[in-house]
């Protein structure tokens, strides 16, 4: 298990805030969550069992997937949005 420090920004690295994430594919079994990123763009995957996952990411009218696996060489997860 692992835990994800996630950041989210934009195509020009600014943090994006009040997006939402959910999880929407996972080869684990993990809680029917979806989470709002912070005013800095951060958001955090608590205890997340080894697998892998497609987290997909909305906000303003624009809905993004991005696959993931854990466990991760790092902690950190970044995810780049086109807004």
């Amino acid at each position: 298990m692992q835990t994800i420090n996630g950041k989210l920004v934009d195509q020009y690295g600014a943090p994006v805030a009040d997006a939402t994430l959910s999880i929407v594919r996972a080869s684990a079994p993990v809680p029917d969550i979806a989470m709002l990123s912070d005013h800095a763009g951060r958001f955090y995957l608590d205890d997340f069992p080894n697998g892998s996952y497609r987290l997909q990411v909305t906000v303003d009218g624009i809905s993004e997937a991005v696959d993931f696996t854990v466990p991760r060489p790092t902690a950190s997860l970044t995810i780049r949005i086109n807004r």
